[in-house]
């Protein structure tokens, strides 16, 4: 059994591997406890740590709490799933953080498994969440996303998507532009004009992305092209910018602290693209995921 990745506060997203690891350790970890070694470990020979192992030794063998754990692993897995497509190097998932949001929150509501207090403080923790996090950038690439045009709803009759569309609108083409934007819109909504043409619709079109998918097919509605660029074209988080802050705290350090700024510019630079193309040359390397295909892949899927 390989050591487990400890969830900590200044360590991202590690709470649901941690999860994870348990769930698909469980025998281990019930043998472990109930071990006779388990009783002769240091832990019962320290004053502060005997109570807890001796509580770790009537847990881990309940079925209750391994029930507890295998629903809070199912109820996070959707989450974790968008974090890591959000969070990977170049990704330009903002098209579908609202919609995978949307699934999510759905998934907590019809999720059973949790005692009902805890339920309730689940659905409150995702609504909380997600009002802290949100953009209008992601109510305007939901709109935006050809992959999306199979909803059976108008996005626009949702009052917050419609205010969030419009700000982005006056934000990215101005106000002298926005009402043009909006009637180009409609146009894309409801696949008239430019957009009627049914090879723009094919699943091999759609699989381009919203980047590319309005750089390929739409010229005359040039306003809502030049907005969608601008908008598919934003990152989804600072990660990749935190990473290089680390990359040139790494290439500008104490042993090295007489350069220039200018070729410290350089070396990162240099850095960060031999990492990248290390990363696109390697055989097990996918392309960042562009459609709304919010399952796992069938090599990730984990038997219950």
């Amino acid at each position: 059994m390989t050591e487990p990745p400890l969830p900590g506060d200044t360590r991202f997203a590690t709470n649901y591997p941690c999860l994870k690891f348990m769930v698909k350790n469980k025998g281990p970890l019930q043998s472990s406890v109930v071990s006779p070694d388990w009783s002769n470990t240091k832990w019962w020979y320290a004053t502060s740590d005997s109570t807890k192992a001796e509580v770790i030794a009537e847990i881990v063998p309940s079925t209750t709490f391994w029930k507890l754990l295998l629903s809070c692993r199912t109820l996070l897995q959707p989450l974790a799933r968008m974090i890591r497509k959000a969070d990977t190097e170049g990704s330009t998932y903002n098209s579908l953080v609202y919609y995978e949001m949307l699934l999510f929150q759905q998934h907590v509501a019809e999720h059973q498994g949790l005692p009902k207090p805890e339920h309730k403080q689940a659905q409150s923790l995702v609504l909380e969440r997600w009002k802290f996090l949100h953009h209008p950038v992601h109510s305007a690439s939901y709109v935006l996303n050809p992959a999306l045009m199979t909803r059976e709803e108008d996005p626009l009759k949702d009052s917050e998507i419609r205010n969030d569309v419009a700000q982005v609108f006056e934000s990215f083409g101005g106000k002298e532009h926005a009402q043009t934007a909006k009637l180009q819109l409609q146009q894309f909504l409801m696949r008239c004009g430019e957009f009627a043409d049914e090879r723009l619709w094919t699943k091999e079109s759609l699989a381009l992305g919203g980047l590319n998918w309005f750089q390929a097919f739409c010229y005359e509605n040039s306003v809502l092209r030049d907005i969608a660029l601008r908008v598919h074209s934003t990152p989804t988080v600072a990660s990749a910018a935190e990473r290089n802050w680390s990359v040139f705290g790494f290439v500008h350090s104490k042993s090295r602290n007489r350069l220039y700024g200018h070729k410290v510019e350089k070396l990162v630079y240099i850095y960060q693209n031999m990492r990248l193309l290390r990363k696109i040359r390697d055989p097990a390397f996918r392309e960042p995921c562009v459609l709304p295909d919010h399952m796992f892949d069938e090599d990730e899927e984990e038997e219950e």
